[in-house]
């Protein structure tokens, strides 16, 4: 794809294959991006929380947490059964965090890359500390203030974080979300 001024415009103008499209802000922190459909025109900058966000909307609209399973266990379980949950020290304390950055916009998804039997079977195999009740149970508490959402492959990720992004666009009544 050819590079476009696009700060000359905003986003809900751009136009690419005769689609009115926005761009999708992919954190500069995400190693290996997903990958979106030559249509979708994307950006790489620093997002305050969340790795894929509207460009615009990224302070307190929708925003996309991604974490692979193994990403989401490390992120749950304490390195040490002494830590304290939620304590600065380990990645969980910097998930939880997080989760509390991302509650304070007003649509917050974190979208697990890998199936959720899969995330079961992980933990029902006693490969990590984390029970399979633990994780219902995070799914529990965040589910009325950010949605979990499992996506078996990157593409169905990529094509998930669009999706939403359109539907949020389109229930806000902005141009770009009539694709």
């Amino acid at each position: 794809m050819s590079e476009f001024d696009y700060k000359n415009y905003p986003s809900y103008c751009l136009l690419t294959k005769g689609n009115k499209i926005f761009t999708v802000i992919i954190d500069t922190r995400e190693r290996i991006p997903l990958r979106f459909n030559d249509d979708v025109l994307t950006v790489r900058r620093k997002l305050p929380e969340g790795d894929y966000a509207i460009d615009g909307y990224e302070k307190t609209g929708i925003v996309f947490e991604r974490k692979r399973i193994g990403e989401l266990i490390a992120c749950l379980v304490p390195r040490e059964r002494k830590e304290k949950p939620g304590t600065n020290q380990n990645k969980e304390g910097r998930f939880y965090e997080e989760i509390e950055r991302l509650i304070q916009h007003e649509k917050s998804y974190i979208v697990v890359e890998g199936d959720y039997w899969q995330l079961k079977k992980y933990c029902d195999d006693g490969n990590t500390l984390m029970s399979w009740p633990a994780v219902r149970g995070l799914e529990a508490r965040l589910n009325d203030k950010i949605e979990i959402r499992y996506c078996s492959t990157p593409q169905l990720a990529a094509q998930f974080i669009f999706t939403k992004m359109r539907l949020w666009l389109k229930d806000k009544n902005i141009a770009s979300a009539q694709l």
